[in-house]
């Protein structure tokens, strides 16, 4: 399951910024950022756009939660 934090953080390890990150998926900056910041609900048709663009993984995503969640563990 992608949520807004996993998302910036997957942005951030490709070392994109959000108007880059939002083109490449068909969605306007704005709605990324409430998707990152969680006032947006992420989704399916998101998510899918993300994982088709970026071929990220499910073994991905939860490596980034992981890592999300040891740096606070409130976060994942």
């Amino acid at each position: 399951m992608l949520n807004g934090q996993i998302i910036r953080e997957f942005r951030h390890q490709l070392g994109m910024n959000q108007i880059d990150f939002s083109n490449e998926i068909g969605i306007s900056q704005q709605a990324l950022s409430q998707a990152e910041r969680g006032e947006m609900k992420v989704s399916e048709r998101l998510r899918k756009r993300i994982v088709y663009r970026f071929h990220i993984t499910e073994d991905e995503i939860q490596e980034i939660r992981r890592q999300l969640s040891e740096r606070n563990p409130r976060t994942a």
